[in-house]
């Protein structure tokens, strides 16, 4: 597995955050969606950088649900997400790997 991520481009915690904006932002169906997420994130990424740690992050999410990895017991505080907003991000990308975008083929 680490092989297929070797060109894997470091991401900020900016990024991360752009990067959740912008797939919240361009769904599943919108036109050129990986350019338009790569736009909106900056920082020089690219489509397949974007898609690549779209990929990585499926990959956790599997990881975590298959028990392989045990979910994070995060410390509440003002600056952690609410539980209301961790379970809306779950179920969105959820969503997209129940429509098919699991396995995304990078070009």
């Amino acid at each position: 597995m680490a092989s297929s991520y070797a060109t894997a481009s470091k991401w900020s915690a900016k990024e991360d955050k752009e990067f959740e904006r912008a797939l919240a932002m361009f769904g599943e169906h919108t036109p050129n969606r990986w350019e338009k997420v790569a736009a909106a994130i900056g920082g020089g990424k690219t489509v397949t950088d974007v898609r690549l740690h779209y990929q990585l992050l499926l990959d956790d999410i599997d990881s975590i649900e298959s028990g392989l990895v045990p979910f994070p017991n995060y410390r509440i505080h003002s600056a952690q997400p609410t539980a209301a907003a961790s379970a809306a991000a779950a179920s969105f990308l959820k969503d997209d790997r129940q429509r098919g975008l699991v396995h995304l083929k990078l070009r």
